[in-house]
């Protein structure tokens, strides 16, 4: 995922575990199982934003997702990468889980 810093302006990338969905990609804010979100979530929310997929780049709209379907979105992450069940245990958050569609 490609971000732009709130503060520094930079631009900033960073790779994160995938899983598709119907119309697009989920994602958790999880940032290894810490007390905080990582600062690319905090950055999501001022840029626009690029996510590179299978070697395509574009551009991405992005909506967290409700908690009455977080279930659905955290089954298909871990079928991806179960290690997200270990930073769901290592925190007292609840991690946020983004959902990135084509703009």
């Amino acid at each position: 995922m490609e971000t732009k810093g709130v503060v520094s302006g930079k631009t900033r990338k960073t790779p994160l575990t995938y899983a598709k969905t119907n119309g697009g990609y989920v994602v958790a804010a999880s940032y290894g199982g810490r007390d905080v979100a990582p600062h690319w979530f905090n950055n999501l929310k001022v840029n626009d934003n690029y996510i590179t997929v299978e070697n395509s780049r574009f551009k991405v709209n992005h909506q967290l997702i409700s908690s009455e379907h977080r279930e659905t979105y955290w089954n298909l992450l871990l079928n991806v990468y179960k290690t997200f069940e270990d930073y769901i245990q290592k925190t007292n958050r609840e991690i946020p889980l983004v959902e990135f569609t084509k703009a």
